[in-house]
């Protein structure tokens, strides 16, 4: 008999599972009932009765499995069905996709995708949704004609890059020794040149003969390659040679082409090239060379010499130490041989600082088990890889964050520790990101101990249930069965006060304190002369070893950079709040930062929600949300001589108004982080109060960028 579509996938997801697979799992997968899950399981104990091949197994009450000798065998059987009657996965139809559009440099119709994938024309047009959106991480597209079909536009490093990527996921998911199985895929999927021989005197080589040559040459690359990266070095190499066939290279630019150059794996690349000339009886040029430079400098590895790591880059050396030491304090766990750590961690840190800077991309089989097992570690990981971000300029993918959890988690293994139980708490705010932000920022510096996992609005929390530990509120809500600690936006020091006596009476909690510079300092102030502010803090900071949250290198703009002369304005006095927020968006709308929808949006957020903008007496912070008129990130300030009324009540008086217009979550923290410590500084405050031009608040601004840098 012939395995039907749905039956074929119920035996790929046997042979695909690490444990037993549960009736429920397929149900879900299939949308079909248990009856039926039953129903295709005899039919494929039927299917490997005639290939005489074991029947699925099964343990009492956990479920379905096939052992792994029966996997291969199954496996075998499965790559002589048709292709028509294997069913792909989508993951598995969109890696397929990939690979058909770009090995074909020819236009591609619909009708040779269904076929080649054996699904229908309108799941073919869902799939290629997805891969648009997956192109778009390799910078490349899709283009359609009508008449012609489909093809791929973008650079053929990046095509390069991403056949590996697709074939990666088609392959490595059934065991990298089924690689070898790639040269037989291609002449399936090539349209235009079924054989894609080198030469007709030349026998074509397959990934195991690069892998040999890998494992041959390992010695001259001075390091000792995990098995997978020899794996994915050998089908990188294997893609080369085949572009290179099709007369198609890459091209590399010529700054850093000197770069690539003065490194030792371009040497090794120029000696592995010279074997490849000779088995290939193709010229590399310089430009290839580089490239494969390039995946030598991202391979992970085992070893490393002691040579090469005593002079690698301190830059990087430096992220390391603050992964290390902000992983520390937010898991509460003080590392024991911390040199230790940073030598095997520098030995991983390096290949992957060069795969994200050179986007070359490394399938993490492990990614969704780290993230599933050691929740924790994961999370931590993730919150302090910003260190790295900053370094190559680049978001580092949750692939490479599971890289370098897998390496803290094992150094918590081998230690016996664990981390502190996080807690997870949402932020309940009126509107906008602005106010939320402000919040988290300041709880951030607060708590060790807490996950600030979302911030929803005031509806969103009255009408549906969230999994969290508790709520911290700008408003008053009503307790829902989950700890709610109402505080001002701006902390204040009753408000730290309440927040650690309320998390202490909660169950099992611990609480780490993490005080910032700028609460030392007016701590300090209270009780004493300060002869040199700037020294005092330096040692402060050398002293405690304080770590802002924003880092020195970020490039969010500081607040001296927004709040300039030309968005600081000064008026005796305004008749309206209405007009005092119009006024104090003059400058915004004049640049062009907002449209004048979102000043209409942030009085109708008073109007709707009341005058919660009103953070610290005195002090105004109108927003809105990024889609309600943002152009551009920008501040603006009116500082009114005589002040205006927010509401009846005297707490509502303002005589700051600080407009923010921020186009995302990210951009305006840095800004966002230093107007919390201005508005901490009643010193500051005062001076701004009292100022009668731009000239006498700018360097307010500009002492404070230094101060937090």
């Amino acid at each position: 008999m012939s395995l039907d579509k749905r039956s074929t996938f119920i035996l790929q997801e046997l042979i695909k599972a690490e444990d037993e697979l549960l009736a429920s799992d397929l149900m879900k997968k299939l949308n079909v009932s248990k009856r039926t899950i039953y129903y295709d399981l005899e039919k494929v104990n039927v299917w490997l009765k005639e290939n005489c091949i074991p029947p699925i197994m099964r343990t009492f009450s956990r479920g379905f499995y096939l052992d792994y000798e029966t996997k291969q065998r199954v496996l075998s059987n499965l790559r002589k069905l048709r292709h028509y009657q294997y069913f792909f996965t989508k993951n598995e139809r969109v890696s397929l996709l990939g690979t058909i559009l770009i090995m074909n440099n020819e236009f591609v119709h619909i009708s040779d995708l269904m076929e080649r994938t054996g699904v229908s024309r309108v799941t073919t047009f869902h799939d290629l949704d997805v891969l648009k959106q997956e192109m778009t991480v390799f910078q490349l597209s899709i283009e359609f004609h009508k008449k012609s079909g489909y093809t791929v536009s973008g650079s053929e490093s990046n095509k390069r890059k991403a056949i590996a990527h697709y074939l990666t996921q088609l392959f490595a998911r059934q065991g990298w020794e089924q690689l070898k199985n790639v040269q037989s895929l291609l002449n399936s999927i090539v349209f235009n040149n079924q054989s894609l021989s080198l030469d007709d005197h030349v026998a074509p080589l397959d990934v195991t003969d690069f892998y040999t040559l890998l494992v041959d040459y390992e010695k001259s690359l001075e390091v000792e390659l995990t098995d997978e990266m020899l794996h994915t070095l050998a089908l990188n190499l294997f893609i080369i040679g085949k572009r290179i066939e099709q007369d198609l290279f890459v091209h590399i630019d010529e700054c850093e082409k000197i770069v690539l150059k003065a490194t030792q794996e371009f040497f090794i690349a120029e000696k592995l090239s010279i074997i490849l000339e000779e088995k290939m009886k193709l010229f590399l040029l310089e430009d290839e060379i580089c490239f494969l430079t390039m995946l030598l400098l991202g391979s992970r590895v085992n070893t490393i010499s002691e040579d090469q790591l005593n002079n690698e880059m301190d830059a990087l050396k430096n992220v390391m130490k603050r992964l290390i030491f902000d992983f520390q304090r937010y898991s509460c766990i003080i590392f024991q041989n911390e040199e230790e750590l940073e030598k095997l961690m520098f030995i991983h840190l390096k290949p992957a600082y060069y795969r994200i800077k050179y986007d070359v991309f490394t399938e993490n089989p492990l990614t969704e088990t780290i993230k599933e097992n050691y929740p924790e570690v994961f999370q931590i990981t993730k919150k302090v890889i910003f260190h790295l971000e900053h370094l190559v300029q680049k978001c580092v993918n949750d692939q490479e964050t599971a890289y370098i959890a897998m390496y803290f988690g094992g150094w918590l293994r081998r230690q016996g520790a664990t981390p502190t139980t996080r807690h997870r708490a949402i932020i309940v705010c009126g509107s906008g990101i602005g106010t939320s932000n402000l919040l988290r920022l300041q709880l951030e510096q607060l708590l060790a101990t807490v996950n600030i996992v979302d911030s929803i609005s005031l509806r969103d929390y009255q009408k549906n249930q969230f999994d969290a530990d508790l709520f911290f509120s700008t408003v008053s809500i009503k307790d829902k069965g989950i700890p709610v600690i109402q505080v001002n936006p701006i902390l204040t020091d009753e408000d730290k006060r309440l927040i650690l006596t309320k998390l202490n009476s909660i169950e099992g909690s611990e609480i780490n304190v993490k005080p910032t510079l700028s609460a030392l300092l007016n701590v300090i102030q209270k009780h004493t002369k300060i002869m040199d502010e700037q020294k005092l803090m330096q040692d402060l900071k050398s002293l405690l070893q304080i770590t802002e949250i924003i880092p020195k290198e970020s490039k969010k703009p500081m607040l001296h950079e927004l709040l300039t002369k030309k968005t600081i304005q000064f008026k005796t006095e305004v008749r309206t709040w209405e007009e005092a927020i119009f006024e104090a968006s003059k400058p915004l709308l004049e640049q062009g930062n907002i449209t004048e929808s979102y000043i209409e949006a942030m009085i109708d957020n008073v109007k709707n929600l009341g005058p919660y903008i009103v953070i610290v007496p005195e002090i105004a912070i109108p927003h809105a949300r990024p889609e309600q008129g943002v152009k551009k990130l920008g501040m603006s300030l009116l500082c009114l001589k005589n002040p205006v009324s927010f509401s009846k009540k005297e707490e509502h008086q303002v005589r700051l108004v600080i407009v923010l217009a921020a186009i995302d979550n990210e951009l305006h923290l840095q800004a966002l982080s230093q107007l919390i410590t201005l508005l901490s500084d009643e010193d500051k405050v005062a001076k701004m109060m009292s100022a009668s031009s731009p000239d006498e608040i700018v360097p307010i601004l500009q002492d404070l960028s230094s101060l937090t840098n």
